[in-house]
């Protein structure tokens, strides 16, 4: 599911218990691990190796 509706309904229901946000969300299991904020995830996707797939797959699709 993309829409991300899930996670604000839960996000929702976690504040009215009184419990901390944030029990679904996107990140990675190494991300939350290292605590890693948004920052540190995206200087990782940016990695030469990420790009260069991101570009192949871009081409093989276009094709």
């Amino acid at each position: 599911i993309g829409c991300a509706a899930c996670v604000d309904a839960c996000n929702g229901v976690m504040d009215k218990v009184g419990k901390p946000a944030g029990l679904i969300r996107y990140a990675t299991e190494n991300a939350l691990a290292k605590g890693w904020g948004r920052r540190e995830v995206r200087r990782r996707l940016a990695r030469p190796r990420v790009l260069v797939y991101t570009a192949v797959l871009g081409l093989l699709v276009a094709a």
